[in-house]
């Protein structure tokens, strides 16, 4: 579906996917986007943070209001600094920076 999508917005040239687990990627990309309950959120923080390459973002969703300070202090203890929250009703959503790199950046937006 990621493939598809990427066509219609005209971006498939520049999209590359990886479907599996969070524990059986072996490269760290740009930019990984994680649309997952709270609970696997918190527990694949560490594995997401090895998946984002230095300076890259990792953009979260799926995350109920309640959950969401637990879920922001696990990805935060796993290196990762926060950059933006984004809110629709209950639902949270954020977007996350791993320090280093060429990308390093004061805001992405």
């Amino acid at each position: 579906q990621v493939l598809r999508m990427a066509q219609a917005n005209a971006v498939a040239d520049r999209v590359q996917a990886w479907q599996g687990t969070h524990r059986s990627v072996r490269a760290r990309w740009p930019a990984v986007v994680a649309n997952l309950c709270a609970d696997l959120l918190q527990d694949a923080a560490p594995d997401l943070a090895r998946l984002v390459a230095p300076g890259g973002s990792l953009y979260t969703g799926g995350i109920v209001d309640a959950q969401w300070e637990t879920t922001r202090g696990r990805l935060a203890a796993s290196g990762l600094m926060f950059r933006r929250l984004l809110e629709r009703g209950r639902w949270r959503g954020a977007i996350w920076q791993a320090p280093g790199g060429i990308l390093q950046r004061k805001s992405l937006l």
